[in-house]
């Protein structure tokens, strides 16, 4: 499977089916000899609308994740005032990660909708409640969240658009619908730890497999045990699965910010 294929498939995976879309594009363009008029008119009044959305910045879509670092008041309201945002969402899923390190296990169950996200973390510490607001962490406290520092180092190692591009340098042993890649300590040692590019790493490799069902990526397994002795310099065992459902059908929530 090439890169592009791959970063394809993962985009098609967790985000909305685009076949019917496609098919009405297809039908417009047939069309379009037809409405040549309705064209000019909706032409003025999406000028019109741009307008209206650059005086209302309430209306406006869904910033990008690198847009709001601190949190601005004006998201702040726009969440608070209406509940939760609405829209079409290009991102839309619903995960159970789970984090095995030397025996002990921490568990992450959440839902991802763009660049908002609420999830729940629970090791042998407890249960706690947190969301993800661009790049930005909180933790819920009552009905409401405030920032916080990342709270937990595994997830770094819960971020496909990352992993997307090592594994398309890498040919797949396929099995039924079981794409297992066996990636170099050095390749992941340039996405987490690229600090340690420069030093001696032992030429060693994990096995990260997916499970592929009807173009969508449903599991993702990976034995970074190796990657953990090159960082930690001890040996040890970590193991990781994530797992994807309700893709492109998780439901819209809230986060509300104090």
């Amino acid at each position: 499977m090439k890169k592009e294929e791959l970063k394809e498939l993962l985009k098609k995976c967790f985000g909305k089916e685009k076949d019917e879309q496609l098919n009405a594009i297809v039908m417009l363009t047939i069309m379009m000899i037809f409405i040549v008029i309705l064209v000019i008119i909706v032409r003025v009044g999406t000028d019109k609308e741009k307008s209206n959305l650059t005086n209302n910045p309430a209306q406006m879509s869904v910033p990008t994740e690198n847009t709001i670092k601190p949190i601005e008041d004006t998201e702040k309201d726009l969440l608070n005032e209406e509940g939760k945002q609405t829209g079409n969402y290009e991102i839309n899923y619903s995960y159970l990660y789970t984090f095995t390190l030397n025996g002990k296990q921490e568990i992450i169950t959440g839902k991802k909708l763009d660049n908002k996200e609420i999830f729940t973390i629970v090791n042998e510490e407890g249960s706690k409640d947190y969301a993800k607001l661009s790049n930005n962490y909180l933790i819920k406290n009552k009905n409401s969240y405030n920032l916080t520092t990342v709270p937990s180092a595994n997830l770094q190692y819960a971020s496909i658009d990352d992993l997307a591009d090592i594994l398309g340098l890498y040919t797949p042993n396929i099995e039924q619908n079981q794409y297992t890649y066996y990636i170099s300590n050095k390749d992941l040692i340039s996405i987490y730890k690229p600090e340690l590019e420069n030093t001696q790493i032992e030429e060693k490799y994990n096995p990260v497999t997916l499970t592929i069902n009807n173009d969508r990526i449903e599991k993702m397994v990976m034995d970074y045990s190796n990657l953990y002795e090159v960082i930690n310099k001890t040996p040890g065992t970590y193991l990781i699965s994530l797992e994807f459902n309700n893709i492109g059908t998780t439901e819209d929530f809230t986060i509300r910010i104090d």
